[in-house]
C-alpha cells in the first residue's frame, strides 16, 4: 500500500484526512460475504416455499371456504354507509344525553345519575388544597 512520506507537510493531513488508501481487499470480501448471505437466504426461502407447497398439493380433500355458506340466522348483516352514519349519530346522541342529564337509576339503593359538570361542581370543594396553591390559570 502506498503511504505518504511524513516529512512532507500536507495541509490535508493536518486537517485530519487519512494518509492511506482504501482497503479494497477488505471491501471486496465484505461485499461478497453480503451477496453470498443474501443468495443463501433466498435459496433457503425458496426451499421452504417449495416444501410447504408440496405438502399443500398432497392433500386429497380440499375444504371449501367458510364464505360460501352463510351462518345460521341471525347471521352478520352488512350495513350501508347511510345506516352506519345514522346509527353512530344515535349512539353519540344517547351518550351525550346520559352525560348531560340527571336521572334516578335505582331509588331503593340510592343510585342517581347527575350531569358531569354538576358532579365536578360537587366534588371540587371537597378536594384538598395546598397552602400556596394558585387558582387554576393563575398569574402569568
Amino acid at each position: 500500500m502506498h503511504k505518504r512520506k511524513r516529512d512532507i507537510p500536507d495541509p490535508l493531513i493536518k486537517m485530519g484526512y487519512e494518509e492511506e488508501h482504501l482497503h479494497f481487499k477488505s471491501i471486496w470480501r465484505s461485499v461478497m460475504l453480503f451477496f453470498t448471505f443474501v443468495t443463501l437466504t433466498y435459496v433457503a426461502a425458496l426451499g421452504i416455499f417449495w416444501w410447504y407447497n408440496r405438502e399443500a398439493l398432497a392433500q386429497k380433500e380440499v375444504k371449501e371456504p367458510f364464505t360460501r355458506h352463510a351462518p345460521a340466522p341471525p347471521n352478520p348483516l352488512l350495513q350501508t354507509n347511510i345506516t352506519a352514519k345514522t346509527d353512530i349519530q344515535a349512539l353519540r346522541q344517547g351518550e351525550t344525553e346520559q352525560l348531560n342529564t340527571a336521572a334516578i337509576l335505582d331509588k331503593s339503593k340510592g343510585i342517581y345519575r347527575i350531569p358531569v359538570a354538576r358532579a365536578i361542581d360537587l366534588v371540587t370543594p371537597r378536594l384538598p388544597v395546598a397552602k400556596d396553591a394558585k387558582p387554576y390559570g393563575g398569574a402569568r
